[in-house]
């Protein structure tokens, strides 16, 4: 989009959503970069709650990118350090629009993101 590109995750356990971030990146980023960065963010506050957490995304690319030990790029590397540095997230694919509360969740919030002013993250030197 020419606002930008919107990128977030949200937490959600039984009564609801627990915790959510989101970041507008360049509008020179695509959506697979959205999508690594919230990854790296939402494993980041899931290996702080200190128990089993599951990360659902319906890109299945970027999965495929992370599970990938060849793939060498400097936050697919840190994502993969904090995989194996906390073994108790897993990442699992979804079917995209089928209305997944978690999933639509976190989607609203990257549309917000970039309505907003101001830029959070540039992610220039990220192969696509």
């Amino acid at each position: 989009m020419d606002e930008g590109t919107g990128s977030a995750y949200c937490i959600l356990e039984i009564n609801g959503r627990i915790a959510s971030w989101q970041g507008k990146l360049h509008h020179n980023n695509s959506v697979f970069q959205d999508e690594i960065l919230a990854f790296k963010k939402a494993i980041e506050a899931a290996s702080s709650l200190h128990r089993p957490i599951e990360i659902w995304t319906d890109r299945l690319s970027s999965l495929l990118v992370i599970l990938n030990p060849k793939y060498h790029h400097s936050i697919v590397r840190e994502i993969q350090t904090l995989l194996f540095s906390h073994k108790d997230v897993n990442l699992r694919w979804l079917k995209a629009h089928v209305c997944y509360l978690g999933n639509e969740s976190a989607d609203q919030l990257a549309k917000e993101a970039i309505k907003k002013a101001t830029l959070s993250f540039s992610l220039n030197h990220f192969p696509i």
